[in-house]
């Protein structure tokens, strides 16, 4: 029994391996694209929800700011801040522009993913930085890859076609975010 239990509490204590490591070095939107293996499809009308979805996202997370700065108590100002976290502004998000939670967060974590990716690559003017030199192999590959690789090609070339109107507004989100997620 003893022998059970030493086994057990070994196998729970066991650091994690570098792919878990380096999944937990990547933005958890660029987690849920990855995580999918035929590549995410989205057309015009998808494109737009993002557009909307990720204004609506910034506007939550403005007011959430604006509540905190003006909160009477800890508790008040932790609600406050916790309004501003993708679990609050993703299902807001999705009902403002019309798609379901679990569509919207697939579409948002693919268009995410792309402005990560080419963010890291330097390819946009961005918030995002990481060292790669530690990186494991796998996660080197996936900041070095095409960043729209994991879409399908009429998807791409949606995206593409959009740059210019949705990277300042993925900039902004994310540097009004990145702290607090």
């Amino acid at each position: 029994m003893l022998a059970v239990l030493f086994v057990s509490i070994a196998a729970c204590s066991k650091p994690a391996d570098d792919a878990s490591k380096d999944a937990a070095a990547v933005p958890p939107a660029a987690n849920a694209a990855a995580d999918r293996v035929a590549p995410v499809d989205f057309g015009h009308e998808e494109l737009e929800a993002y557009e909307k979805g990720i204004i609506a996202e910034t506007e939550l997370a403005v007011a959430a700011e604006a509540k905190a700065a003006s909160a009477a108590t800890p508790e008040a100002r932790a609600d406050a801040g916790q309004a501003k976290w993708e679990s609050a502004t993703i299902p807001e998000a999705a009902k403002v522009v019309g798609l379901s939670e679990g569509r919207y967060r697939e579409v948002r974590g693919a268009i995410n993913r792309a402005f990560e990716n080419l963010d890291y690559q330097g390819k946009i003017d961005g918030p995002m930085a990481m060292d790669t030199i530690l990186a494991s192999p796998p996660l080197k590959a996936r900041l070095t890859a095409d960043p729209f690789g994991h879409l399908t090609p009429t998807a791409a070339a949606g995206l593409k076609g959009r740059l210019d109107r949705l990277t300042p507004l993925w900039i902004k989100y994310v540097r009004l975010t990145a702290a607090s997620q």
